[in-house]
């Protein structure tokens, strides 16, 4: 099989640079893959061995012609569109645990369409880089291959985040279990980590058209304000460099409560510590967080009615079909 590795390129993020080399590989597979990354949270210092083309290279031979090969290989999801896999690269001071997702582009029409943009795991692959370029936490985009005219199929290597928990598992079960002594300070880390997270969503205008509960995931939740992150791990509804008005602004934030509502263990001045935390950095008093909650609350109960109606008229239609 035959490797051909093109020159470097190079992401200046500001909060993590990475490297990438393009590579080919036999039977029609191309993409990028990382060879250097440091600086940034999410990376390390300049001396952190990363691996080098040849590993790479040899690594990705196993993945695309024999995935059952790959070191700690676990299947955590597979449909008929594709599979997500878990696994690790052994490198000599350290072992990398990554993601890789596969997918396919069916029916001619869809295959036609691709010839002419990015692959779908290539426009995640540059959401991932610009979400990390504006401080945003997802995991480090390491490998994007493709195969087939526009794509037909393709892989996706990222890191594996460890520990990492979605919000809606921590509303709905895991918050209550903690003692008494620590709900508080769990409570403070998940507000401040999601202060953190809109905050830097609207400076730089990324937009997430379903930033429901299950899609946000936190790491270190239960710890206190100053470890709590908030992760963005599916980024199907991530729009980068997206046009910004007082609608689209607020839409993810009154995805995220009405997704919230139904919890008990969410209470009211949970969302009052929220909006104390989030106002000020959008530029407005904490002292005006009544108008905000009740706006809030206005339009959370909007979503859900509409929600609700567009469900019962897919029933409808299900049932009239039938």
């Amino acid at each position: 099989m035959a490797e051909a590795f093109d020159q470097l390129s190079i992401h200046p993020l500001s909060r993590t640079k990475c490297e990438h080399r393009r590579v080919r590989l036999g039977g029609g597979w191309s993409g990028l893959v990382m060879t250097a990354c440091a600086g940034g949270e999410l990376a390390s210092d300049p001396d952190e061995v990363w691996p080098t083309s040849s590993q790479w290279a040899d690594w990705l031979k196993m993945l695309i012609h024999a995935p059952d090969s790959l070191p700690g290989r676990e299947v955590l999801k597979q449909s008929g569109k594709g599979e997500v896999l878990r696994a690790y690269i052994e490198l000599p001071s350290r072992r990398m645990e990554v993601v890789c997702k596969r997918g396919a582009i069916r029916g001619i029409g869809r295959r036609f369409l691709a010839m002419f943009r990015r692959s779908p795991a290539r426009r995640q692959f540059n959401k991932a880089l610009g979400l990390l370029q504006a401080g945003i936490r997802t995991p480090l985009p390491l490998v994007c291959l493709r195969r087939g005219v526009g794509g037909g199929e393709a892989w996706l290597v990222s890191t594996f985040v460890p520990y990492a928990v979605d919000l809606d598992h921590i509303a709905l079960s895991l918050l209550s279990r903690l003692p008494p002594d620590r709900q508080r300070s769990a409570r403070n880390g998940v507000i401040e980590a999601l202060a953190v997270l809109f905050d830097r969503l609207e400076m730089h205008k990324v937009h997430h058209r379903d930033l429901k509960a299950s899609n946000v995931m936190l790491t270190a939740w239960d710890a206190g304000s100053k470890e709590a992150a908030a992760w963005l791990i599916d980024l199907e509804g991530v729009r980068l460099n997206a046009r910004m008005d007082e609608s689209r602004a607020q839409q993810p934030l009154v995805r995220l409560t009405a997704s919230l509502v139904s919890y008990t263990s969410i209470t009211k001045s949970d969302y009052c510590r929220f909006l104390h935390a989030y106002l000020p950095r959008m530029g407005t008093s904490p002292s005006q967080w009544k108008e905000h909650f009740r706006r809030l609350g206005y339009f959370a109960r909007r979503y859900l009615e509409a929600a609700k109606r567009r469900k019962t008229h897919k029933l409808d239609g299900f049932s009239d079909g039938v």
